[in-house]
């Protein structure tokens, strides 16, 4: 199978790894894809893990199966960027998600999700983001037939959830002095609530 893999961050590159490693073709690709180069590698699945970018209508509309996204949070919460953090500033469920993409961002039908609990008492920002992509990579793997063969019914967000932009992490750390990812969480929280 060509897969073309979408992603920013490098902890995504394990997945890209283990799907090439069950004899796939993987493209990997960071930058802003436009519907010319997609039809011109004519993928036969898309693969979105940390992917920077909006992936237009026209591009979910020209594959023939539908755009897997790979999202390290429970949504509908924590949609958009820094869903780790937001998961504990806002006390809202933490864990991971794999979705469908549609025209709304993160609000795709979900295929498989996972609760994960933390203890903010001795996890740090870091320790939590690692755990979570370590849990996302082992979800997909684990369902990777299915997923990529299209076996699994999605069902539909129903509830709103949550959303943040990078401008939204940005305001609110800028405002507390930055955030050191090392700090446990709960010594944080302390600090500014």
């Amino acid at each position: 199978m060509k897969i073309l893999f979408l992603y920013h961050n490098d902890l995504a590159l394990k997945l890209a790894d283990l799907l090439k490693s069950d004899g796939n073709e993987v493209v990997l690709w960071k930058k802003r894809l436009e519907l010319t180069q997609l039809q011109k590698m004519a993928p036969d699945k898309i693969i979105s893990y940390s992917y920077r970018y909006i992936i237009a209508k026209e591009m979910i509309d020209f594959m023939p199966t539908s755009i897997v996204n790979l999202h390290i949070s429970y949504l509908p919460w924590n949609r958009g960027a820094s869903p780790n953090f937001w998961s504990f500033i806002e006390d809202t469920p933490k864990g991971v998600t794999i979705h469908e993409i549609d025209e709304k961002l993160d609000r795709g039908k979900i295929l498989l999700q996972k609760k994960i609990e933390f203890d903010e008492e001795t996890e740090t920002f870091a320790t939590t983001y690692n755990r979570l992509n370590e849990e996302i990579v082992k979800l997909f793997y684990e369902h990777r037939k299915d997923i990529l063969e299209g076996n699994i019914t999605g069902k539909a967000v129903t509830e709103k959830g949550s959303y943040h932009s990078m401008a939204d992490y940005t305001k609110f750390t800028q405002n507390r002095g930055g955030v050191n990812w090392n700090t446990v969480i709960a010594q944080y929280k302390n600090k500014y609530f």
